[in-house]
């Protein structure tokens, strides 16, 4: 229902600042077989964020990439002084999600393996 309030001007806007950011993406791809990128500009929320826009810059660095197509995985990267969860993510070209995880696979032999959850901890 949202969707009707939006002109039909800026849909067709945003579809052409979408194809531009993808073949931005694009262009950096034909020089590197991925990107790696954070996933959060710091450790992990205590409380999870609202859904509004004040909470969005908590996610704001991996939207770019569901909205420009290309395959993304995100990674765990340690943790922050007072123990909450970091994490990065790789981007790889379009159609190539071999690449992302070839690249991820070899991350985690790296550092011998991810934690896992303690009982009773999701």
């Amino acid at each position: 229902m949202a969707g009707r309030e939006v002109p039909a001007v800026a849909y067709l806007a945003a579809l052409e600042a979408r194809q531009a950011f993808s073949r931005q993406v694009d262009s950096v791809l034909g020089e590197a077989d991925v990107l790696a990128a954070p996933t959060m500009p710091g450790g992990a929320t205590v409380h999870d964020p609202q859904l509004d826009l004040a909470g969005l810059d908590a996610c704001v660095r991996t939207i770019p990439f569901n909205v420009s197509g290309h395959p993304a995985l995100s990674l765990p990267a340690g943790s922050t002084s007072d123990g909450r969860p970091l994490g990065w993510q790789l981007i790889g070209p379009k159609g190539r999600e071999d690449a992302v995880y070839a690249v991820a696979e070899r991350y985690e032999l790296a550092r011998g393996g991810f934690p896992t959850a303690s009982p009773g901890r999701a």
